[in-house]
């Protein structure tokens, strides 16, 4: 959490994030299916274009491309959606012209390659045409045993289902039946023909004296003669499979799709030359291969290239794909576990972007209403009014960050949190009767906890809270005693409390009656003066109609205030000695009730008005 003036928000922690992005791959929005399918098909390209390059110049060149790939996806959607700028359309632009440019630039890098594997392509094993190949390897065998016993140079390319008429062309026509002393004879040392290659198709030997292309530098070792390289060459060029035999050491070897295997007996060459000219690709060598450690740790490091670009690319198109949506209503719910937190604004209209299927759901889900999620603040709050940012809380939320959903737009942009700190007090419970007239009251608990804000716990002290009476009792016969569960009231002396626990007491209690108010009319006021003031003063009456009929409301037990009358109300105003230094001037005073015992009174008290004027036959 980071805090700065009153405005805090969460970033997307990148661990966090690549968790995110797993649980998105096999949530609701994805088919786990579709996504396994995907990745599958995915893995096999990658696959077989890393067969292709394996052993080419090629290979840094894909190993540069994976790194910029897997950097460029961190970037993107790891780093970029931690701030504000990932939501700018510039990264959408540098998205959208990166993966063009980088599909050119490998097209232009890998043009050798590319070739190669459309020839490939094109290979159907299963539909080669059978040649009789007892007799073929058999001479190639013979052959090649000869060559190599007197160290004599052999380059032999036996052609399949690619043509070799461009290198044909550059040698000397021979077409002669196959055999092993035409092959001996036209490697033969200084002989016209033996410096360059032979061409076998079928069981005729073509052409001799045949340019071949050479492997380029840096794919094969360097102590090898230009003999090999045009073996790798012509193998990676065509389908053709290359027979050498080495002039300096008498080494037989096999060139077969760009790769070469060395030092071959005389059984090895007959079976790999049985093998692969039969459809049988893999031969004896390479299963040996694929069980020997060498081929675990190939296995182990073309897995180490193939997983993670698999799933690179899978997400770069999965980015590439995303649509946007705008007009998305989002409702937000707060919680904390320890404060009070209150929201300026609940309600927000969002736009997003992000997988097509991701926002379909998410626009269904806000069709009905608002879409409604859950913010659950970080335990360490500052108290007080903060400021937020709506997009940078949202995008920070578990349900978008599943959905793999970015926020680009959120009105109102900004909103404030209320937090206060949740205080605890304990309070007496007092029974709201209303008009019910009761005894011999007991309440149990008498106390109750309450929590309020901590801006609120001042306007508590020496505060009661309230029990509300059921209506069942009220309509109970009097003197009877009844037991029952009262609700706690919400409101407290003008604080709503946070939580009342518990929430219900145990009430027993006698019923005696049930209140009632009556409205008394017609009411007549005395005056009430001693001897001396009535002497020398007289009272003149302000209102005359206020002394003999003034109303008045009254509250008591029903039976009693139903039969009340004017005549039941004793009501005067005393003219006291201090009244006197007012005389001449209009005098205010309150008017003095009796009223019959249990009755009280409830409308405002009576004023009458008068002057006291001083009487002038009055001798001093």
């Amino acid at each position: 959490m980071v805090s700065r003036r009153g405005l805090f928000y969460t970033g997307r922690p990148m661990p966090h994030a690549l968790v995110n992005l797993f649980e998105r791959l096999f949530s609701d929005f994805y088919n786990p299916f579709a996504v396994i399918c995907e990745l599958l098909l995915i893995a096999v390209a990658v696959n077989w274009c890393a067969g292709i390059l394996q052993g080419t110049r090629g290979t840094r060149l894909l190993r540069g491309l994976l790194i910029v790939l897997v950097v460029a996806a961190l970037l993107l959607q790891l780093i970029g959606v931690q701030s504000d700028w990932a939501r700018l359309d510039r990264l959408a632009v540098l998205l959208r012209y990166f993966i063009p440019g980088l599909a050119f630039v490998a097209l232009v890098a890998f043009q050798p390659e590319l070739r190669r594997a459309l020839i490939r392509a094109g290979e159907i094993t299963w539909l080669r045409r059978r040649t009789p190949l007892a007799s073929m390897v058999a001479t190639l065998v013979e052959s090649a045993k000869y060559l190599s016993k007197n160290r004599f140079g052999a380059l032999v390319a036996i052609q399949r289902e690619v043509g070799l008429g461009n290198w044909i062309e550059t040698g000397t026509p021979i077409n002669g039946e196959l055999s092993a002393r035409l092959l001996n004879a036209i490697f033969y040392p200084n002989s016209a023909l033996h410096d360059l290659g032979v061409v076998i198709s079928g069981n005729r030997i073509v052409a001799a004296n045949c340019q071949f292309p050479q492997a380029e530098s840096g794919e094969l070792d360097t102590a090898l003669g230009s003999r090999h390289r045009a073996a790798v060459g012509l193998s990676q060029e065509s389908d053709a499979l290359v027979l050498v035999v080495s002039e300096e050491t008498g080494a037989i070897s096999l060139a077969d799709h760009g790769k070469l295997l060395r030092f071959l007996s005389l059984d090895d060459l007959d079976s790999e030359l049985t093998n692969r000219l039969g459809g049988v690709s893999g031969g004896l060598t390479a299963r040996r291969l694929a069980l020997s450690r060498t081929g675990t740790w190939r296995l182990l490091r073309r897995s180490l290239v193939v997983i993670p670009l698999t799933l690179v690319l899978w997400l770069l198109a999965d980015q590439v794909s995303q649509v946007s949506a705008d007009g998305i209503q989002v409702a937000i719910k707060t919680s904390h576990p320890a404060l009070h937190v209150v929201a300026s604004r609940s309600r927000f209209t969002i736009s997003v972007k992000g997988p097509a299927r991701a926002v379909d759901e998410l626009r269904a889900r806000a069709r009905e209403g608002p879409y409604e999620v859950e913010w659950r603040l970080p335990d360490r709050l500052e108290t007080g009014d903060l400021r937020q940012t709506t997009s940078g809380v949202l995008d920070a939320l578990p349900e978008f960050q599943r959905l793999g959903v970015v926020i680009t737009k959120a009105e109102p942009p900004e909103f404030s949190l209320a937090v206060d700190e949740v205080r605890s007090v304990s309070l007496p419970v007092v029974l709201d009767r209303g008009t019910l007239v009761t005894s011999d009251e007991r309440i149990e608990p008498s106390q109750v906890s309450v929590q309020v804000r901590g801006r609120d716990l001042r306007r508590l002290q020496g505060a009661s809270i309230r029990a509300l009476l059921p209506d069942h009792v009220r309509r109970l016969p009097a003197s009877e005693v009844t037991t029952f569960d009262a609700v706690v009231s919400t409101e407290l002396d003008g604080v709503r409390p946070l939580r009342v626990d518990p929430g219900t007491v145990r009430v027993t209690l006698t019923v005696i009656g049930e209140q009632a108010r009556q409205r008394i009319d017609g009411i007549t006021v005395r005056v009430v003066k001693n001897p001396d003031i009535e002497q020398r003063y007289q009272l003149i009456a302000a209102e005359f109609t206020a002394w003999v009929n003034q109303s008045i409301e009254v509250q008591g037990e029903r039976g009693i205030v139903a039969s009340l009358t004017a005549q039941d109300v004793d009501a005067w105003v005393i003219v006291t000695t201090d009244m006197i230094g007012k005389r001449d001037q209009e005098i205010t005073a309150l008017v003095d009730l009796r009223l019959p015992p249990g009755v009280k009174l409830v409308s405002p008290p009576l004023e009458v008005r008068f002057r006291l004027i001083e009487r002038e036959e009055v001798v001093p």
